[in-house]
């Protein structure tokens, strides 16, 4: 059967639960969700000089699904990666694109934290000294700045192709949420199971075990999803998945939540107005700001 090219991408952001959102779209018998979830291929240009030879093999299991995407967070990291929004343009300028972000302060502390398990020399040090000293410090903090990061699709899309998403809104109300995610891409509610809801990429979640890495990117994936229910397979990666490691929470000091604050207050309050958020929707930008 031949691949159709996918219709739509979440484009991010990090830590902000695009796996979650993922492993959702996965279960749906009508999305064909590329494997891996990450396929790195707009933002890579090594992987992008490949074409759509390469790419197609990310959705080798497609069975005539009308919904077809990935999940590559690393589109939205603009200040890395300018080109990607025209490449995705280029490549299908139909394409919807689902953004969903966070409290820009926590998903910093959540990247850094995922870097700390990782074991990332510089994050090990702390999150002071990460912020003061990674080589990809001040790339990470522009992917918090999420109106910048939008600027660049906008360019091209149209905002009825642009779909945001509120991560708080995922524990608030998930059932809204994949709601307007479902009607958004043209998929029926009813036709996945939301009781199992896996939460992946969670703050304690380190590394998945080699068995079960392999059976995330092996051929027998779909079958898994079609002859397995939802709620077996979450039982399988909790007991199969991954080991859990925990990395105590730290928060920047004074002279760098300052710094950070400079570097993504205007950028979120405009966000915020342009999604009809209050302006202090955000827990960071409810506290005093000492410059």
């Amino acid at each position: 059967m031949e691949i159709k090219k996918p219709n739509f991408i979440i484009i991010g952001s990090a830590k902000c639960g695009t796996s979650t959102l993922a492993t959702t779209l996965y279960h749906h018998p009508d999305c064909c969700f590329s494997q891996p979830k990450e396929v790195e291929f707009f933002n890579n240009d090594n992987n992008y000089s490949r074409g759509w030879e390469w790419y197609q093999q990310a959705f080798a299991h497609y069975n005539g699904e009308p919904v077809i995407g990935e999940a590559t967070p690393s589109y939205s990291n603009r200040f890395s990666h300018s080109e990607t929004a025209q490449r995705i343009y280029q490549f299908n300028p139909d394409m919807k694109l689902v953004y969903i972000v966070r409290d820009p302060y926590q998903k910093y502390i959540s990247v850094w934290r995922m870097l700390a398990r990782a074991k990332d020399p510089i994050a090990v040090r702390g999150i002071d000294y990460f912020f003061e000293n990674h080589p990809r410090s001040e790339a990470i903090q522009k992917t918090c700045c999420y109106f910048y990061q939008l600027e660049a699709y906008k360019a091209f899309f149209p905002d009825s192709a642009i779909l945001i998403l509120f991560m708080e809104e995922l524990s608030l109300n998930a059932e809204q949420l994949y709601n307007r995610l479902f009607r958004f891409l043209g998929l029926e509610p009813s036709k996945v199971n939301m009781d199992y809801q896996l939460r992946e990429n969670s703050s304690e979640v380190y590394v998945s075990h080699n068995y079960w890495k392999r059976l995330q990117h092996s051929k027998m994936r779909p079958l898994v999803k079609k002859v397995l229910p939802a709620s077996l397979i979450q039982f399988a990666f909790k007991v199969f998945g991954g080991k859990r490691l925990y990395v105590p929470r730290e928060e920047l000091n004074l002279k760098n939540s300052q710094t950070f604050n400079r570097i993504v207050t205007d950028d979120a309050l405009a966000f915020l107005e342009m999604c009809g958020k209050q302006s202090d929707y955000w827990q960071f930008l409810s506290k005093p700001k000492e410059y």
